[in-house]
C-alpha cells in the first residue's frame, strides 16, 4: 500500500498544551465509498517525531500510539476512519528553544509494514509573550481592585472512567484563591451532557469527577479563575 506524501507545516507556542489530528490516506484505497482513501488504522502503531534536523539520530520529541495519552488512534469508522490525535503537553516544548524544527509521522501496520505518511515538514516552536510560570499575587486588604485571574485550556481524559482525574494547571493560583471550573462534556453513547464535579484543589491542580464514564482521549474544555 502506498501512502500520499506531502508537507504539512505545524506550529506550537513554547510550553503550550495542544493536540493535532493526523489523517492517513492511500491512493490504493480510493473507492466510491472511501473517496479520500482513508487507511484503517486498526492494529497499527503510529509514530510522530520532531528533530532539529531530519538527519539527526535522536528526536527531541518522540510519540507513539502504544501510549494512548501521546497518540490516540480514533474509532476507525465514519469521519474518524484513518485518523489519530497527537497530544502535546507543556514539557514537550518548554525545554527546547523557540525556532524551526522538522517532524514526520509513520504508520507501522500489522506484519511490520511501514509507511511514512507525510514528507519531513516544518515544525515551529514559537516564543510566547506571557510568563505563565509566574504566580500573580493575591489582592491585599484595601488594595486597588484586581481583575480576575483567568485561564482556559484543554485537558485530555487520561483513562476511560468517571475519575477522579487530576487536572494540572501549573503554579498559577495562590492557595487562598477561590477557583471555579466550568466545562461540559458529552457522555459516550447517550448524548447527555455532564457538568464535571470539582473535587480537591491545590494551587497547581484540581480533581474532576463525572456522573458517567468518559472515554480516554476525550478533550475537555476547562476554564479556571479566581474571584
Amino acid at each position: 500500500m502506498s501512502t500520499q506524501l506531502r508537507e504539512q507545516p505545524r506550529s506550537i507556542v513554547q510550553g503550550e498544551a495542544k493536540s493535532f489530528i493526523l489523517t492517513f490516506t492511500s491512493p490504493d484505497l480510493v473507492t466510491t465509498a472511501n473517496p479520500q482513501g482513508r487507511v484503517d488504522l486498526t492494529g497499527t502503531t503510529v509514530r510522530y517525531c520532531v528533530k532539529e534536523d531530519p538527519g539527526d539520530e535522536t528526536a527531541i520529541i518522540d510519540k507513539t500510539s502504544d501510549i494512548p495519552t501521546e497518540i490516540l488512534i480514533l474509532t476507525q469508522s465514519g469521519t474518524t476512519l484513518g485518523r489519530a490525535r497527537v497530544f502535546f503537553v507543556p514539557t514537550d516544548t518548554s525545554v527546547h528553544d523557540p525556532g524551526d524544527y522538522f517532524y514526520d509521522a509513520w504508520a507501522i501496520l500489522p506484519g511490520d509494514e511501514r509507511h511514512a505518511t507525510l514528507l519531513p515538514s516544518p515544525f515551529r516552536i514559537i516564543d510566547g509573550v506571557c510568563d505563565i510560570d509566574s504566580v500573580p499575587p493575591p489582592p491585599g486588604v484595601g488594595a486597588a481592585s484586581q481583575g480576575p485571574q483567568f485561564r482556559t485550556f484543554q485537558f485530555p481524559i487520561p483513562s476511560t472512567g468517571v475519575g477522579p482525574f487530576t487536572v494540572p494547571m501549573g503554579a498559577m493560583f495562590d492557595g487562598t484563591y477561590v477557583v471555579s471550573v466550568m466545562g461540559n462534556l458529552p457522555l459516550p453513547g447517550g448524548g447527555t451532557w455532564s457538568e464535571p464535579l470539582v473535587g480537591s484543589k491545590t494551587p497547581t491542580s484540581f480533581d474532576l469527577t463525572f456522573i458517567g464514564p468518559v472515554t480516554i482521549g476525550t478533550l475537555l474544555d476547562v476554564w479556571v479563575r479566581d474571584f
